[in-house]
């Protein structure tokens, strides 16, 4: 088995490619190509990625040479979705990412994302009419389920917010509260590369926008007492349990719970 697969390899590639590609798929000897086969993988004692380069080696060599592994590949790709989804950051990383940001703009914008659940696109829309922080609160306009949301800012959050308005980096023409040097919004491109560029610098460059969002959500769900409604609602999601139309959810639950995280 994998004999054409292997050929090719040895021809179009280095020979210590080839090398490589031929020790791998000898772990695959004379076992059958099914879903236990994966699950033997994932339980070596070797590191995630090694076990991703396993998995996709023999696959693209079954594929390679014709033969049917449909229903193990849509299980490792369903393993990777999991993983993925499931990957929240550690709260040190998160509060170390926000300590040591410099721009206070950014620093804001992850602390939205981290503390409030914010997706990045509702980040750069904020307008600053709508930051409340007499009463601890802001909205968000035309959210990507087309509603208006109401988010709680916890102390954490507070203080990024009054850090961001008192500086002197602030750009105060235009209605956003990041405003741009035109006065618009920021693109999402701007701060996605930000947030990548200072996450890399401080360390961590296995963070994202989206984890912080992740992690938002993850805390929520866990202070709120494994409240499902609650945390679908503060998280601005659409698809919900049947059971969230019978649970009583207010701005002042959201706010108990979020000053917890």
């Amino acid at each position: 088995m994998f004999e054409k697969f292997l050929e090719e390899i040895e021809i179009s590639r280095e020979r210590k490619t080839f090398l490589q590609y031929r020790r791998i798929l000898q772990i695959f000897d004379g076992k059958e190509i099914s879903i236990e086969t994966v699950k033997e993988i994932m339980a070596m004692d070797i590191s995630m990625n090694t076990k991703k380069q396993y998995l996709s080696t023999w696959i693209r060599a079954l594929k390679f040479d014709g033969i049917d592994c449909s229903s193990v590949a849509k299980f490792v790709k369903n393993l990777r979705t999991q993983e993925k989804a499931n990957i929240s950051p550690e709260k040190d990383d998160v509060e170390h990412v926000i300590t040591f940001i410099k721009d206070p703009k950014i620093k804001l914008a992850v602390g939205l994302m981290s503390y409030a659940g914010l997706r990045i696109n509702e980040v750069t829309g904020i307008i600053m009419e709508d930051v409340d922080l007499k009463n601890n609160r802001f909205v968000i306009r035309q959210t990507k389920n087309h509603t208006d949301r109401v988010c709680c800012i916890s102390p954490k959050l507070r203080k990024l917010f009054l850090y961001w308005l008192n500086s002197s980096q602030r750009q105060k023409r235009g209605v956003f509260l990041f405003n741009s040097p035109r006065g618009d919004k920021y693109s999402t491109s701007y701060f996605k590369d930000a947030v990548k560029k200072w996450c890399k610098k401080l360390g961590h460059e296995h963070l994202h926008c989206h984890a912080f969002r992740h992690y938002f959500a993850t805390n929520f769900y866990q202070s709120s007492g494994s409240n499902i409604a609650l945390t679908a609602k503060a998280c601005g999601h659409k698809s919900i349990n049947t059971t969230m139309k019978y649970i009583a959810t207010s701005v002042s639950d959201m706010s108990s719970v979020v000053n917890k995280i």
